[in-house]
Order: C-alpha cells, then structure tokens, then sequence
C-alpha cells in the first residue's frame, strides 16, 4: 500500500479479514479499507463489484491450479469473471488462493513486486503524455 501510494497511486481500496488498522495507521486517510474474507468468493465479488477497480493487485494468494480453467498467465477482468457461471468463478477463486503468505515462494513474491513497479511505471508515463 505505502509502496503504491509512493508511487502517486489514488483511490487505493484494501481488501483484508484484519479488523484491525494499526498497520495502516500513517496512511489510514489515504485509501479505504474492506473488511473481508479472501477465502469468501461472495467478500471479494462483492468488493469488487462496488469499487469498480481498474488494476486489482492481489497479494494474498499464488497461482498454482492444475485446473483446466485456470490459464496461469490470464489476468481476469471483472467481465470476464461476470461472464463464467458461478461454479466457474469459484473455481478459478478456490484453485488461486493461498491462505498464508509463506507457501508462496520468495521469488514469485520478487516478480510480484517487480511486475507492480512496472505497472506503475506504465501508468505514470501514460499520464505525463496525457498531461
């Protein structure tokens, strides 16, 4: 969060079971925090649906379904995801969710961050040449 707000990043809405803020306390009135259960297909539909986003960076979980619906490489956009039944959604929910951040490996963690700072990067730019 700290990390993309640096970035000039707005309208950030956080998605997470902790009822509590303490670890957001410096930036509290800088983005919205969502109680939720990522393990709660309805909790993050939900989220979803109400804030409309147009970059979702999802952080508690990894990919890492054998499932023959889930593309591995496939970024799902709430279209997308609209236009699958609903035992298609869950699916695809249930086979890329982790529940603890250390199953995922250090290095998927490293492109993870890697890919955020590129994306940044991307919209940065993009704004400058439409400024």
């Amino acid at each position: 969060v700290r990390f993309l707000l640096e970035k000039g990043a707005k309208d950030l809405v956080v998605f997470d079971i902790n009822p509590s803020t303490t670890l957001l306390n410096d930036v509290k009135d800088r983005v919205e925090v969502v109680r939720g259960d990522l393990g709660n297909f309805s909790h993050v539909l939900n989220v979803v649906k109400a804030s409309r986003p147009k970059v979702i960076y999802h952080l508690g979980g990894m990919l890492s379904a054998p499932s023959a619906i889930v593309d591995h490489m496939k970024v799902w956009t709430a279209d997308e995801l609209m236009a699958l039944t609903p035992a298609q959604r869950q699916a695809i929910f249930d086979e890329n969710t982790s529940t603890d951040i250390g199953d995922i490996p250090p290095d998927m963690l490293a492109t993870a961050r890697e890919n955020i700072e590129a994306h940044v990067a991307q919209r940065e730019s993009e704004e400058a040449a439409g400024s």
